[in-house]
């Protein structure tokens, strides 16, 4: 999983006793709960290292957030979150499984339908006067599908991303010549996204916005149009008119 719903006002109550570092840690921790879809397991010194944290500030925050358990330490709200993902995610795959049986179906009517056609064709005329007028059937093109590995819309939206912010970037990226969204370069945005301090759904939606191929945390901090030199003088004001000129106007 690697969206979520960030409830501001309940996060920051929750967590107003909390310093900045005591924070960050938090933070990593509900965002490898988030990522791995299980709970914070492992030795507490290497839960640290991996927090980038102190034992003792992991130890603290477990204490205060997680209830532990045979299978590892447990928080109520990513539970909660996560069980709900998973029935959004069954739902999405359930939908797409039927489109894609009505679409097979659909298709197989149509094939019989141009068996029928041909046969009538090759019957003999009901006339003497005309010859029989055949029609040649050609065979319907298949529908391009995705090489194995890349992701649709449909997995997008699975993962949290609105369905018309991932339909309009991979319009955007067939633009740019990117006939495909593979997994490396989908979790390559997620990476920028989690350096750029969003979420890979917002970063869908810029990325869609600013017709980008991909994504990019560097990209952020750049402005949205870069403004032209003026081709005005400038510097004017910087300069020190008075210099050579006596008191009385005349010049030295």
């Amino acid at each position: 999983m690697h969206y979520y719903q960030h409830h501001i006002g309940d996060f920051i109550k929750d967590t107003a006793n909390l310093d900045d570092h005591q924070l960050a840690t938090y933070l990593r921790l509900l965002w490898a709960y988030y990522d791995t879809e299980s709970p914070i397991t492992g030795d507490i010194e290497d839960v640290a290292f991996a927090m980038r944290s102190d034992e003792k500030t992991v130890r603290l925050l477990l204490r205060h957030y997680f209830f532990q358990q045979d299978d590892g330490w447990h928080h109520s709200r990513c539970d909660r979150e996560l069980e709900e993902y998973r029935t959004k995610k069954d739902k999405a795959r359930n939908s797409a499984s039927a489109r894609w049986s009505n679409a097979k179906a659909m298709r197989t009517h149509t094939e019989r339908n141009a068996d029928a056609s041909v046969f009538d064709a090759n019957q003999e005329p009901r006339t003497n006067n005309q010859e029989p007028r055949t029609k040649e059937i050609k065979p319907r093109a298949s529908r391009k599908a995705q090489p194995d590995g890349c992701l649709t819309v449909s997995d997008l939206v699975a993962q949290g991303v609105d369905e018309q912010h991932a339909s309009d970037w991979f319009k955007a990226r067939k633009s740019k010549g990117a006939k495909s969204l593979t997994k490396t370069a989908w979790d390559a945005v997620k990476a920028e996204a989690l350096n750029a301090g969003v979420t890979p759904a917002d970063a869908v939606k810029i990325a869609a916005e600013n017709t980008w191929q991909g994504f990019k945390a560097s990209w952020m901090s750049k402005p949205a149009h870069q403004s032209q030199k003026s081709g005005k003088h400038h510097g004017f004001d910087s300069l020190d008119y008075s210099a050579g000129v006596n008191h009385d106007g005349s010049f030295q």
